[in-house]
């Protein structure tokens, strides 16, 4: 409590007031919000599948999952896994490529740069030389 001779020290009242968004007593937990989050996807058809393991496992779950008996779908299944190999170590390949024909490119740049800009100081050198001729030509021609 304040001394009625105190005028240095903060009132008790004035010193909760806050500053910020004003609290609701509505707050949620994050597990409360994850909660709601997790029915919300459900609620609209969705189903949770989250699991870790190795890709022979993976490879047989995947296989599970399908419901593949019948060898020839295997066989194509397999075809395409190999084809998305392919076509992935393609577009890896054309990346790299990319990046080396990028550096080329900038490295280009950078000489047509340097070429432009010797080309701008042989035009300088060049009018300095015109007007230097132009003086030697009215030097020599009037008598």
């Amino acid at each position: 409590m304040k001394q009625q001779g105190d005028n240095l020290t903060v009132d008790a009242i004035l010193a909760e007031t806050r500053r910020g968004r004003p609290v609701t007593g509505n707050a949620k937990t994050n597990a409360q919000r994850q909660a709601e989050w997790r029915e919300r996807r459900r609620s609209a058809g969705l189903s949770p599948r989250t699991v870790w393991v190795d890709r022979v496992t993976s490879n047989d779950m995947f296989h599970a999952e399908l419901n593949v008996t019948d060898n020839a779908n295997l066989l194509m299944l397999d075809d395409a896994k190999r084809r998305i190999d392919k076509l992935s170590r393609e577009l890896n390949e054309a990346a790299l490529a990319n990046s080396h024909l990028m550096q080329q490119l900038l490295e280009e740049k950078k000489r047509s740069d340097y070429l432009l800009v010797e080309l701008k100081a042989e035009r300088k050198r060049v009018v300095g030389l015109r007007g230097q001729l132009a003086k030697v030509k009215t030097v020599t021609v009037t008598p």
